[in-house]
């Protein structure tokens, strides 16, 4: 066998049960894990289940790899939902979010959202219908003789071996005692394997933390300053969440010899519970020997981008547009539109929009409902025609609409987004 008997044994181990409620929770905690999108804590959180519960791990697999596949087949269907969870049930999502390792997840993503709702959902649903079908497979199972001639036919059926090789194993010996024992909901392999790998892992960072976390720091700082930033150590208390940092010095980009800021040591105390949140609350911050604009013993180096002229800022290719018609035109090539100050953000001073197609067209004045337009020139507008307007600030004209039409390349509406910031809420 290409397998060791001892890492086989290990396997049959995760195989788990063929109970009812077993079934179930393989097949909804599957979905859920494949559906949400990326890697986050609820992850990390339902891989502990699955080892700590006698969950069969190749069911898990199965309806993993097929929640993994709606993801992406089904992501914007995700999208919408996570909308609505996010207004509907942002309680939820908050309680999700105080739990440690799952709150470390972006809850404010919509298809990650949409897929705390639909995992659980659409997984359990599936689980159903599955341990139905079990239980159907284990009740004619167990009316049959083995060895007879009517159980000889039903076990030549492929769709029944292989049921059979997945929920029973390949030489399960005594079948009827398979399909009849009770199930273990547990699964203390599972709990020990838990712990060694928490062991490991807490091991492994303790060794590397200082000399990885410090080259990692000064990486992430150099590329924030610009210039070189350096450390001498750096680390993090597994279990106190202290912070402590020694020997920073962050060079100046102007003046590559000196340094902006020169600190011994900072010390901080973070929440243990915030961090397993994913965020980072600190108690106490403590500086020591801070100095500024000090000359370095060689000069620091400066990234490229630091060290170029900044470019001439290229102009931007509206991408929001707001729709006006016209309403009257008058001799002396001057047009009214319905786009008024509830139409479009009436700040900052000076034009608060340019029409498409048409430069020559300039602002006048305009109220609640209106806006005037003169031209040196005939434009070639009659009442009734259409124009799209590109607003000079986007950000408050989007928020005075319900929702946004979304336009193709080919120029039809291919969607309607609504436009969560209107629904925006204080708590006090």
């Amino acid at each position: 066998m290409l397998v060791p008997r001892w890492l086989r044994k290990w396997l049959a181990v995760f195989r788990g049960e063929v109970s009812a409620v077993l079934i179930l929770l393989s097949v909804g905690l599957g979905f859920w894990f494949g559906l949400t999108p990326g890697w986050y804590g609820l992850h990390v959180a339902l891989l502990v289940v699955v080892l700590l519960l006698n969950v069969h791990f190749g069911l898990f697999l199965l309806f993993a790899g097929l929640g993994k596949a709606l993801c992406y087949a089904a992501a914007p269907i995700l999208y919408h939902v996570g909308v609505w969870v996010q207004d509907a049930l942002s309680p939820l999502l908050r309680l999700l979010a105080a739990i440690p390792v799952v709150g470390v997840t972006d809850f404010s993503r919509y298809a990650v959202a949409g897929a705390v709702l639909l995992g659980p959902v659409i997984g359990l649903a599936c689980g159903l219908l599955l341990a139905w079908a079990v239980q159907s497979f284990r009740r004619k199972w167990l009316t049959m003789e083995e060895g007879s001639e009517r159980f000889k036919r039903w076990r030549s059926n492929r769709w029944v071996r292989l049921l059979d090789r997945l929920l029973l194993g390949k030489a399960a010996q005594d079948v009827r005692a398979v399909l009849t024992r009770k199930p273990k909901i547990v699964r203390k392999a599972g709990l020990v394997v838990a712990v060694v790998l928490v062991v490991l892992v807490g091991i492994a960072a303790s060794l590397v933390q200082n000399e990885a976390l410090a080259s990692y720091a000064a990486h992430a700082l150099t590329k924030l300053n610009g210039a070189e930033v350096n450390l001498e150590r750096a680390g993090v208390g597994l279990l106190s969440g202290r912070v402590s940092i020694t020997g920073l010095q962050v060079t100046e980009p102007a003046q590559p010899a000196n340094n902006r800021v020169v600190v011994d040591q900072i010390t901080a105390d973070a929440s243990l519970y915030h961090l397993l949140c994913g965020k980072l609350v600190m108690d106490v911050i403590v500086l020591s020997n801070v100095e500024f604009d000090v000359a370095r013993d060689k000069p620091g180096e400066v990234s490229a981008s630091a060290a170029e002229p900044s470019p001439q800022p290229q102009p931007f290719e509206p991408a929001a547009f707001v729709v006006g018609r016209v309403l009257s035109v008058r001799p002396g090539y001057s047009f009214t539109l319905d786009v008024g100050s509830k139409a479009i953000a009436s700040d900052p001073a000076g034009a608060r929009g340019t029409i498409l197609g048409m430069p020559e067209a300039n602002p006048g004045p305009q109220s609640e409902e209106h806006w005037v337009f003169e031209s040196a020139e005939s434009v070639g507008l009659s009442q009734g025609d259409t124009v799209m307007i590109a607003p000079t600030h986007v950000c408050p004209t989007v928020n005075l609409y319900e929702e946004a039409l979304i336009v193709d390349a080919e120029g039809r509406i291919s969607a309607k987004w609504r436009i969560i910031a209107r629904s925006r809420k204080l708590t006090v």
